[in-house]
């Protein structure tokens, strides 16, 4: 959900999104078997990720406006995590 983009949980998911991709990349570059897309295939979780996507592309373009100022008042190293997530 657009809400839950930020919070520890959230954040926490991302961690673990990146180590698959980290890993993901990994075996490409040792042409080892590429047993992260496999089990992203097996357990059904293709979909999950295109959610992820599209809620924080939808994050950002209607939520993160309204909120910039405020990110940016705060010095919010969790503003920065969100756009860093979307870019891994």
């Amino acid at each position: 959900k657009i809400g839950d983009i930020g919070s520890d949980s959230w954040v926490a998911q991302h961690r673990v999104l990146e180590q698959l991709n980290l890993q993901a990349h990994q075996n490409a570059v040792a042409n080892a078997e590429e047993f992260v897309t496999e089990s992203l295939l097996t357990f059904e979780k293709l979909p999950v990720l295109v959610h992820e996507l599209l809620a924080v592309e939808a994050w950002r373009e209607s939520v993160y406006p309204k909120i910039k100022d405020a990110l940016a008042a705060r010095n919010s190293m969790r503003g920065y995590f969100m756009f860093y997530q979307e870019a891994v």
